[in-house]
């Protein structure tokens, strides 16, 4: 079982571009900065797909190679607690894959780590 997703530099940067982040170098611990390509893991604190709300993820491979990625949903203690691992899938180059976070998890409160 893979707890970690194994992401390239390249999809990492397609992360922070579609987020709206700036393309520099993350701080790490210590406040130091870590090369972009290091980041292995993004937490998406917060979602929900309860109350009427709909959550999407999307991933995208900009890189010339596959990209294999796992998420990993976290529940609130009232909806069961705990966490899903959903299975790994692969990203095929210069493509992109969106997520749908209410087929894995149901009508919850969740947070997700890719």
């Amino acid at each position: 079982m893979l707890s970690r997703a194994t992401v390239s530099a390249a999809l990492i940067a397609a992360l922070l571009a579609f987020a709206g982040l700036p393309l520099a170098p993350a701080l790490g611990a210590g406040g130091r900065a870590t090369p972009l390509g290091a980041v292995r893991s993004w937490y998406f604190a917060e979602g929900t797909t309860d109350y009427g709300f709909e959550e999407y993820i999307c991933v995208q491979n900009p890189s010339l190679r596959d990209a294999t990625v796992r998420a990993t949903y976290m529940l609130p203690e009232s909806d069961g607690a705990g966490q899903i691992a959903g299975d790994p899938f692969v990203v095929p180059p210069f493509s992109r894959t969106t997520i749908t976070v209410g087929n894995q998890v149901g009508a919850s409160d969740v947070s997700v780590k890719i």
